[in-house]
């Protein structure tokens, strides 16, 4: 018996699925709305790839502002960018469990996780948080773009009350305006009192020389397929999840998984998988405020780029926000131990895709 006091945690969670058309499993990239970081890795060095990945990087851009919750009551606001879709809004700085946290999504949903205190003098109804002490924390949803949502309505009229009575600090957001036909962003119009400054995207390449690669061309992907009790099932869990630690590695730019490196088993046990083979690996990371579209843009050119380039796999990496309000579907969203909401995608071939979804303990995506 320990003499140290356990307390039992809700561990992360780690979905793995496999499609076989090619995509990933649906939803996972169109419902997944706030996006920090993503990366593309291809097992190439070659620089036509990376310049085709930055194309676009020029129009990729989004807004940091500081505004009230009233600026996107504003009827103008809801009309010209709310009503239109693809516009998206996020409190930066602000810690999810401790604080209160404000999204606006694409639908025109304003999600609004804040504290019991904040709560008990807003004045508007909301519902117990699905995770964490119970009446600690409360999550309001209102939907910004229903027709009775306009001026001189009872709803709007409310909700104005509240946001210039009760509600009125100045926040830090990150915003873009997404022009849903070509999936870039489009300029926001800000008043002059207000104080927005434009951010830029760009790509940043980096060429992983001699490097231990699992060849991913032999992973048998169709194990998944069979009966759950199959041993060949758990084989390819094995290998689905050692595959997903060595993409980490690498996106951690760890030496453990450079060829030749030797380290102490009392510092690191971690070995390559045993197909592993030294090659060059080339990827390319965006950071910043990165909405759905751009990511379902990059999606596409990275099967291009395995199109066209002739390669037998490509992997994209995306981390969303730790202390966001919502992660996949809308779901409730915390950190705890960690907000984990990111996930992976790797494509084999024009056939196949695995893809991995890592969530923290407070998000009721994992309940």
């Amino acid at each position: 018996m320990s003499v140290y006091p356990t307390f039992e945690q809700p561990a992360t969670r780690l979905h793995i699925a496999l499609s076989t058309n090619n995509n990933p499993v649906p939803g996972i990239c169109e419902t997944h709305t706030y996006n920090h970081a993503v990366q593309v890795i291809f097992p190439s060095q070659s620089s036509t790839i990376t310049e085709q990945m930055r194309k676009d990087d020029d129009a990729y851009f989004y807004y940091k502002a500081s505004v009230p919750l009233s600026f996107f009551i504003q009827p103008d606001f809801v009309n010209n960018y709310i009503r239109k879709g693809g516009f998206t809004a996020l409190r930066s700085n602000a810690k999810a469990d401790i604080e209160d946290t404000f999204a606006l999504l694409p639908s025109g949903r304003l999600v609004m996780s804040v504290k019991k205190d904040t709560y008990e003098t807003l004045g508007l109804v909301g519902r117990p948080s699905k995770f964490g002490d119970k009446g600690n924390r409360y999550f309001i949803h209102i939907d910004l773009n229903q027709p009775a949502f306009k001026p001189k309505g009872k709803l709007y009229e409310r909700i104005k009350w509240c946001f210039t009575h009760t509600l009125t600090d100045t926040y830090e957001f990150l915003m873009s305006f997404t022009d849903t036909a070509t999936r870039l962003p489009s300029e926001i119009s800000f008043p002059p009192n207000v104080k927005a400054t434009r951010l830029y995207i760009d790509g940043v390449c980096q060429t992983h020389e001699n490097i231990m690669v699992p060849q991913i061309g032999d992973i048998e992907f169709e194990d998944l397929l069979n009966d759950p009790n199959d041993p060949k099932g758990e084989i390819w869990r094995d290998h689905a999840l050692n595959l997903f630690e060595w993409l980490g590695l690498l996106a951690c730019g760890a030496a453990r998984i450079k060829a030749g490196n030797k380290v102490d088993p009392f510092f690191s046990v971690y070995s390559a998988p045993e197909s592993s083979k030294p090659d060059t690996i080339v990827s390319v990371r965006w950071t910043g405020y990165l909405t759905t579209h751009q990511i379902l843009r990059i999606k596409d050119r990275v099967k291009d780029c395995m199109k066209t380039e002739g390669l037998p796999w490509a992997a994209i990496l995306v981390w969303g926000f730790r202390d966001a309000p919502v992660s996949w579907r809308e779901e409730d969203h915390g950190y705890f131990l960690g907000g984990e909401n990111d996930y992976v995608l790797v494509f084999r071939g024009e056939q196949q895709c695995i893809s991995y979804q890592a969530v923290g303990t407070y998000d009721g995506f994992c309940i």
